[in-house]
Formats: structure tokens, sequence, C-alpha cells
């Protein structure tokens, strides 16, 4: 009787200083999320550095925008879209960003990806650096921050039905503040 009450205190507490350990590593942890035509998609970040990434193909007049905000009353930090908008035959990225109070500045992708063609996206930010890394296919911008993200929210249109899976990855330290990406 007394093994028995032993044994199953021991694989209790076991388990147990398993389950807490697991779950103080990452507390949002690592995530593939979907999102469904015109339905936006929110996330909180774990506080700090990150990545996401994801994988599509666009056609004509599809759009996709992936917005990184603070939780007080959404305060927008920045944002990064494909869109085609004056493009003549494909999508070109866009990212716009707060510089101060209520000033955003914008840069454009220099290259337009043809409509259908493979889209490779992979986005870091870093909390030490305040800086958002953006790599589409083989093109890179970086920009700075603010302010260390701890919202995404991701909208798009689409006729032709591929919006992406999107992987999310907190860091302890990224990649960009490593500098590991040019």
């Amino acid at each position: 009787m007394f093994q028995r009450h032993w044994l199953y205190h021991t694989l209790f507490y076991s388990l147990l200083s398993l389950l807490v350990g697991c779950s103080t590593a990452t507390p949002f942890g690592s995530h593939v999320a979907r999102f469904e035509r015109h339905d936006p998609w929110v996330m909180n970040l774990n506080p700090g550095s990150g990545k996401i990434e994801f994988n599509t193909r666009l056609e004509a007049h599809d759009d996709i925008r992936l917005t990184f905000a603070q939780p007080e009353d959404w305060p927008q930090i920045a944002y990064f879209e494909l869109l085609d908008e004056d493009c003549e035959f494909g999508h070109r990225g866009h990212l716009v960003y707060l510089t101060e109070q209520d000033g955003f500045e914008s840069i454009y992708f220099s290259r337009e990806i043809p409509w259908g063609d493979a889209i490779q996206v992979s986005l870091e930010w870093g909390a030490e650096s305040k800086q958002l890394g953006v790599r589409i296919n083989d093109q890179y911008q970086q920009i700075p921050l603010l302010h260390v993200p701890s919202l995404i929210r991701v909208s798009g249109q689409t006729d032709s039905n591929t919006l992406p899976g999107l992987q999310y990855q907190p860091f302890e330290t990224s990649i960009t503040e490593q500098g590991a990406l040019p």
C-alpha cells in the first residue's frame, strides 16, 4: 500500500514538473495559423523578438496585410502588405511604419512578383534592436520600430483562395539582432 502511494505521488509530481517546465519556455509558443477569406486573424505575440513566415501565390487583385500593433486601443506600429495597386503584372511588397507620434513613412520593394508566381515571405523583429526585417523571395528591407509589437492582425482579400498558413516562432534573440540577415 505504501509503495503504491509513493509511486503515484512520485509520478504525479514528475509529470507536473515536466508540464511546468515546458510551459515556461515559450508562454505563447509557436503557432501555425490559417485565416479565411476576408476574415482577419489576430494573435497575441510573445514579448520580445520573433519571426513569421509564409508561402503563397497571388492572382490579380489579391492582397495580404500583416499589421503589427500593441493592445492598448490597437495602436498600429507598422504593417506589411503584398498588393498589386499600380502594378502592371504582379505584386509588390509595401512597408509602412511609425516614425514618431502620428508620423508614418512608407517603403516599397523594388520588383514586382508576377501574378501566380511563388512568393516566400519572412518577417523578423528584434526586441533589443527594435528593427523589422522583411524578405520577399530575394528582396530585403529593414525598418526601425518605435515599439516592439505584441499583437499581429492578418487580413486579406482573394478571389483565388490562396491566403496562406502563417508560421509564427518566438525567439529569445532574433536573427536580426545577431546580424545573420542582410
